[in-house]
């Protein structure tokens, strides 16, 4: 469960962030449905810990520059941000990743209840995949290849993840 929380932690500071950005205001309604459903997944996540007698950890901050908060380092996403193609690329992958977090982590949970709860947040998980998939094959229009699902086909994310000409630091 500390996996799923952190992975709905970034998901939130990313929509968050998203949520603010004039650039992307053409999926403003899209960002802020996605947003809620983090904060309700996250909300959920930290009272299961809480019920467990497990100490929630502390929120972590999350730096989508690349720099892993060290300015010395490379910008490796300046303009997620600020580049609505390349905002929803990201934020595909990140849907895509939590989707397959959530089936992963299931298999550690035998109790029907916490199944259910775990399986419904995967499928929204899934389901925000798919919008952000739509919005993505529409943003790209004719020169894209996007499914609403994980496929091969898919057209070759552009390099929003770039690799660093001088080796990052801590």
């Amino acid at each position: 469960v500390l996996l799923l929380l952190k992975l709905e932690e970034l998901q939130l500071a990313f929509y968050s962030q998203a949520a603010g950005a004039a650039s992307l205001s053409a999926y403003q309604a899209d960002v802020l449905l996605i947003l809620e459903h983090q904060q309700d997944h996250r909300t959920f996540l930290r009272q299961f810990l809480t019920n467990a007698g497990v100490t929630v950890p502390a929120t972590p901050s999350f730096d989508f520059s690349g720099q892993r908060g060290n300015p010395a380092n490379p910008v490796l996403f300046a303009d997620v941000f600020t580049n609505p193609v390349n905002f929803l690329q990201l934020a595909q992958q990140l849907e895509d990743a939590a989707a397959s977090i959530y089936l992963g982590q299931a298999i550690a949970f035998s109790d029907k209840p916490t199944l259910a709860a775990l399986f419904r947040m995967q499928s929204v998980e899934a389901r925000h995949a798919a919008r952000i998939r739509s919005l993505r094959r529409a943003a790209l229009g004719s020169t894209g290849r996007v499914k609403s699902w994980p496929s091969r086909a898919d057209t070759a994310p552009a390099a929003v993840i770039r690799v660093p000409a001088v080796p990052a630091t801590s």
